[in-house]
């Protein structure tokens, strides 16, 4: 006996449904549009034109993500790279497309059995190789094949039928009339894929090899950016190359000082430490002997005043040298078996003398005058490998003459400066799974040179520089001035700045032109030869028990699907094509239930179902039972068309309701189960990502391709990767890409989405919480403030009044007019920050200046000023409740 409650306002409707159709806000311009069209069919036409755009695809896609457990990555230790992206761009375009839902579920179950099949169809089959896999070394391949095949079915439970059917992996359902030997029926259509159960690209087979339509734009993007980075860094290196003289007078000056010039110092160790026994012991030269007994595996420990003194500059890199020795095995370098080395990893550490807090320094490369391949050296091999902390890598001298010295240089991340109270830790391991490879001499040297000289094992510049009769500039010819050279700018923080945008402009264009090539997507593919499927005793992957042949629960359908009448072998023995036309026969009673209920959760926070991943005993009744049948069945009778159905529910009186409440109807109905208001709840942690970047104007709206990096607080990926992954966010327009292509490593989701799904198995269940993280995150993650900073640009340069700044601001991010109230609160706020920063340049300058922001470039004290105080405003609408909140 309840109404419903009134229309919402136009602005209202338009924001909730361009969030719920699109996943972005609406611009200023379309709420004045549709506020002032007076058309009777005015919200039909909106409706239409937002289930027509591009991003509604993106949108819709983004939810299935979730449900089809996608990662760029395998998951598991490992967590290795996988490129399954052109499917995602597959389902974005299939939902673009209006493919009828029972279309989309035939070619993600069995693409690759329709007749002639397309390479489009074969890859929608990548839906069942979303799933983990497992590389794991002492892992049985056969054990994680059976796992790919409870994943699979368990998903279908989950998404198609409502039921988990999980519970049945180890006995007959204890609620639900689904028996163990059904689901090991159903198991039977996954279980003669033709995988083995490897994990790693190019080894968990079948594969399909897939050019993409949609790379192009991100090569011609990142080409784009290279040339502009290029012609920037040319005007800094001309702009530098003027003190280049003064440069080389202050070396000269300094090299005739001294009686002799190295751009390296030998470290000399205040302590020598191992971990398991070797005796250590330093040479007047430097050199450090290992004596004494020889162990499968040994950290060397060596801690040593800095050797430039008191008052040196910051320190730069760090050179080891392997030295041989008559007394090593075969006049080697170690007391191995071979006299080969293995240092596995290698740390460099300060810490303030007598003091425990250690401050590790991170190294950024690492060159040698030997390099081992690892195809002929197991997993050993080049220098680089010391980097990462796996013990199942490192540097090798296998392959070499033995009897000569091997050097190897550490170039740090950046410059450090170490105190005069501080002292330097090095660490060499070796912890090889060979074992005895421990390194039998070497000496340390430090340097204070940046560039060239830690990057190289030869002989640096200056050094070269030092030894001539004649230093004069005039002199200097070729290669040696163009080294010097090259060193002076190593020295210039402006030139090192234009290089590494470069540099990492340069990586970005090679890893998207890769991916314009042909990439292997996992998809389906059967065997030959059919394996015969078991019940599993107890779920256990090698207990095999009764035989078990194709079928299905009962209790849901019985088997009646219909086989190709062409192939009459077939009929008696069923499909993956089979399976999936069983699931959308009109007959099936779930699946057109539980999609609906999906749509009906995406657009109103709950589904009818408010288990949606359980229609069975355990699961909530439905609240409206007539409604989600009657829904079902226009579904399928519409032909299973997703656009039509949802424009049906967005017209309806009551998804166009207010959310005010009363506080009797609050009383009654709480969680708004009886749909006499609309719904109101925090906006997906994507959404507001994406929801910045629109009303910043930052959105860049291309269309599929290869995945992006946006913005992550630094070292997110090192602990969790053992250093052998490391995060470069994206450069350039691509960076402000939607979330639905962002790189998703399944070890470590992407940290500024709060809330979301793992991708680890199947989820269809919304969380919400509201923690004081998620507004920390939303005040100063890097991607809002880049937002903030441009929305704050366009304000000062559009609107010269405070007043006018405040309501720019108010319409781009509230998508409305802002109240009096409003307008003298965020005038105050604006008035206070522009003091402050007015007063405070060096602060406005640090707060505004982020690599993708216009304002880096002002040199304009004034306008910086008023620009961070605009966006100290920005970044208050932005983390309002009224902002991230689907109202």
């Amino acid at each position: 006996k309840l109404r419903p409650s009134k229309e919402a306002s136009r602005e209202t409707l338009l924001r909730r449904l361009s969030f719920d159709l699109i996943g972005l806000p609406p611009t200023w311009d379309e709420v004045q549009s549709f506020v002032n069209d007076d058309s009777p069919d005015a919200y039909e036409k909106l409706v239409d034109r937002l289930l027509k755009s591009q991003h509604f695809g993106e949108r819709m896609a983004m939810v299935w993500l979730d449900a089809a457990r996608y990662s760029d990555t395998d998951g598991y230790q490992g967590d290795g790279t996988r490129t399954n992206w052109p499917w995602r761009d597959w389902v974005i375009d299939a939902y673009n497309r209006d493919m009828p839902f029972d279309q989309f579920t035939i070619e993600q179950f069995a693409g690759d059995m329709l007749p002639d099949a397309t390479a489009e169809q074969k890859l929608a089959t990548c839906f069942h190789r979303n799933h983990m896999t497992n590389g794991e070394g002492g892992r049985d391949p056969e054990e994680s094949r059976i796992d790919y095949v409870i994943d699979r079915l368990n998903t279908l439970g989950t998404v198609w039928l409502g039921l988990t059917l999980n519970c049945c992996q180890c006995h007959s359902h204890k609620y639900d009339p689904v028996s163990q030997h059904e689901y090991y029926q159903l198991s039977s259509f996954f279980n003669s894929i033709d995988e083995d159960g490897r994990a790693g690209l190019g080894r968990a087979k079948p594969y399909l090899k897939f050019k993409s339509p949609y790379a192009a734009a991100s090569v011609e993007s990142s080409s784009k950016l290279v040339e502009t980075r290029k012609t920037e860094l040319a005007a800094v290196r001309a702009s530098a190359e003027k003190d280049f003289s003064a440069w080389l007078t202050e070396q000269r000056e300094s090299i005739e000082k001294a009686d002799s010039f190295s751009a390296w110092q030998t470290l000399v160790a205040d302590n020598l430490s191992t971990t398991d026994g070797t005796q250590l012991a330093q040479q007047d030269d430097g050199v450090v002997v290992a004596s004494g007994p020889n162990p499968r595996h040994e950290d060397y420990r060596i801690v040593a005043p800095n050797p430039l003194g008191k008052s040196s500059p910051a320190l730069t890199g760090l050179k080891l040298e392997v030295l041989p020795h008559e007394s090593h095995t075969n006049g080697g370098l170690s007391r191995s078996a071979s006299g080969d080395v293995i240092l596995t990893n290698l740390k460099v550490s300060v810490r303030s003398r007598g003091g425990s807090i250690v401050r590790e320094i991170p190294i950024k490369s690492a060159v040698a005058n030997y390099s081992a391949k690892k195809a002929a050296s197991k997993a050993y091999g080049p220098i680089s490998d010391v980097l990462d902390d796996d013990p199942r890598t490192g540097w090798t001298t296998r392959g070499s003459d033995v009897k000569e010295p091997k050097v190897a240089v550490f170039a740090f991340e950046e410059s450090i400066i170490v105190g005069s109270n501080d002292e330097l830790l090095i660490e060499l391991r070796h912890r090889s799974l060979d074992g005895n490879h421990n390194i039998g001499r070497f000496r340390l040297s430090i340097s204070r040179w940046p560039g060239p000289t830690v990057r190289s094992i030869s002989a640096s510049a200056l050094e070269d520089f030092a030894v001539l009769d004649d230093r004069s500039e005039s002199a200097l010819k070729g290669d040696l001035r163009k080294r010097l050279l090259s060193q002076f700018f190593a020295g210039r923080s402006d030139v090192l700045a234009a290089e590494a945008a470069v540099s990492r402009a340069n990586s970005q264009l090679g890893a998207m032109k890769k991916a314009a090539g042909d990439v292997s997507v996992m998809v389906l593919a059967e065997r030959k030869d059919k394996r015969k499927s078991h019940v599993l005793i107890r779920g256990a992957w090698d207990k095999k028990g009764d035989e078990v042949s194709y079928g299905v629960p009962q209790s849901v359908l019985a088997w009646s699907a219909p086989t190709d009448s062409d192939k009459k072998e077939d009929k008696a023995t069923p499909t993956r094509l089979d399976l999936a036309r069983w699931l959308v026969d009109r007959r099936n009673p779930l699946t057109a239930r539980v999609t609906i209920n999906r749509y009906w959760q995406m657009l109103f926070g709950d589904g009818l179902v408010r288990t949606p991943e359980d229609f069975g005993a355990q699961g909530e009744p439905p609240t409206h039972p007539q409604l989600l049948d009657w829904l079902a069945v226009k579904f399928m009778d519409t032909g299973w068309n997703v656009k039509h159905i949802l424009k049906l529910i967005v017209t309806s009186t009551t998804y166009r309701q207010s959310s005010a409440v009363s506080s009797e109807l609050l009383a009654r109905d709480p969680e708004n189960r009886l749909l006499a208001r609309a719904s109101r709840y925090r906006l997906p942690a994507w959404t507001i990502r994406d929801s910045a970047l629109r009303s910043s104007g930052l959105l860049h709206t291309q269309v599929g391709g290869p995945p992006v990096y946006p913005y992550q607080p630094p070292g997110i990926w090192a602990e969790n990767t053992m250093g052998r992954f490391h995060y470069q966010p994206t450069e350039g327009p691509d960076q402000f890409r939607r979330t639905v292509y962002a790189f998703w490593r399944r070890s470590v989701a992407p940290t500024f989405l709060f809330d979301s799904a793992q991708r680890r198995i199947c989820q269809i269940k919304v969380s919400r919480t509201n923690t004081p993280l998620q507004a920390l995150t939303l005040l100063n993650d890097r991607t809002i403030r880049e937002a903030s900073i441009r929305l704050a640009e366009q304000a000062c340069e559009t609107a010269l009044s405070p007043d006018d700044r405040v309501a720019f601001l108010v319409h781009n991010i509230l998508t409305r007019e802002p109240t009096e109230t409003e307008l003298s609160l965020l005038g105050k706020e604006l008035a206070q920050a522009n003091g402050f920063f007015a007063e405070n340049p060096d602060a406005a300058s640090r707060f505004t200046k982020l690599a993708d922001s216009a304002s880096s470039s002002t040199s304009d004290k004034k306008r910086q000023a008023e620009i961070a105080a605009a966006s100290v405003v920005a970044s208050t609408l932005l983390n309002l409740d009224e902002a991230i909140t689907r109202e």
